[in-house]
């Protein structure tokens, strides 16, 4: 029994012999252990809710006073439809934009931004709703539109185990995502970026990649590799926009340890060269061996890892570089060298910035010293 198996607003976990009690043996109010009674407080919370939800069901003129007879959503709409248009004068009827008013039926809006369950799948795919967000969609749009708001959004939340005002809540944040315009001009960009950075004879092309649900929108872009594709492009005259980059200087292992997390991480985007340079390709197979092998662990585990596991998993055990402070990812290899637990630096540079640091503090406390006397 676990807060994922636990059927919580259940009546049946306190009248049920078998499922009253924890795996302790005592009752979930009586148990101590902090599991039990993060579970308890649980349950008190959903049968508070239900209790709630059930005394508003039971009176609703009540309820129908308490709320001003509207949601909130019909309020602000009302709001700014009294707004839109103020009076008459000699100079004509003041009018406000019509685009900026919400839409009477937000759901006829949203069905044209997720028109089928795919499209509701890849909003999810591409992190613009969570899964919480894409039931409350699901069970909105199956829902009887004859129902006054508050009884729909219990009517929804009884049916994917939320309360009503969970589910009102989060379809609010929905319309103010997706349907409020966010005031961005939409002026046309190129679909290549070229980038000259600085110490590099050749500038990097990239190529621009766009997904957009209702007003939001995730750009990225991907680096182009193959030279007859730039060719291509630079000769068939396409837009381009020029920006200049200056690096920031960064150790051999530093790219190592981010191109594993960019690669084994399932959060971040993938490109589709993510080896560094420097780093041989018989290197790379081993290193990426080895990091899957360390998130696999003794269980055999297989993921998906966000980027913070990967980084975890992977800098365990190794110390900080005393130069630039880069976790020393022990047992991967660069240049045919495996990183060993005795290593201090990553390279020379980071040797000799860390004995240029140690001079300035030698320097800068013989002058505090100096001072005090």
């Amino acid at each position: 029994m676990d807060k994922e198996s636990l059927g919580l607003g259940n009546d049946s976990v306190l009248n049920d012999p078998e499922l009253s009690h924890c795996t302790h043996g005592k009752r979930w109010d009586l148990c101590e252990m902090a599991d039990c009674r993060e579970i308890w407080e649980l349950l008190q919370q959903q049968r508070e809710e239900r209790s709630r939800d059930e005394w508003d069901w039971s009176h609703p003129d009540l309820v129908e006073k308490k709320r001003g007879k509207k949601s909130q959503y019909e309020i602000a709409l009302e709001q700014k439809q009294s707004d839109r248009v103020i009076g008459s004068d000699d100079t004509g009827v003041k009018a406000a934009n019509g685009d900026d008013l919400p839409d009477p039926i937000p759901a006829r809006d949203l069905r044209k931004i997720f028109p089928d369950a795919i499209t509701l799948r890849a909003a999810v795919q591409f992190r613009a709703i969570t899964l919480r967000q894409a039931q409350v969609l699901k069970g909105y749009f199956d829902s009887d539109q004859g129902l006054p708001d508050q009884k729909r959004w219990a009517a929804i939340g009884e049916k994917i185990g939320w309360s009503g005002k969970t589910v009102e809540r989060e379809f609010l944040a929905l319309v103010e995502k997706f349907l409020k315009a966010k005031g961005t001009t939409d002026e046309p960009r190129a679909s290549i970026e070229v980038v000259h950075v600085r110490g590099e004879r050749r500038p990097r092309y990239y190529r621009r990649h766009s997904q957009q649900f209702g007003e939001w929108k995730r750009e990225w872009k991907e680096l182009i590799t193959d030279r007859e594709v730039i060719r291509q492009l630079r000769k068939d005259g396409n837009l381009m926009d020029q920006s200049e980059q200056t690096p920031i200087p960064s150790s051999p292992v530093n790219r190592l340890f981010g191109a594993l997390i960019r690669q084994l991480a399932n959060d971040l985007p993938k490109d589709e060269s993510v080896r560094p340079q420097e780093i041989s390709a018989s290197d790379w197979e081993f290193n990426l061996r080895r990091a899957q092998r360390l998130l696999a662990g003794k269980k055999h585990l297989t993921g998906p890892w966000t980027a913070s596991e990967v980084a975890k998993k992977l800098a365990r055990g190794g110390r900080l570089c005393r130069g630039c402070r880069t976790y020393l990812i022990r047992g991967f290899r660069i240049n045919g060298r495996k990183i060993t637990r005795a290593r201090e630096y990553c390279d020379d540079a980071c040797k000799m910035r860390a004995e240029r640091r140690k001079k300035k503090m030698a320097v800068r406390k013989s002058q505090n010293a100096m001072n005090q006397k």
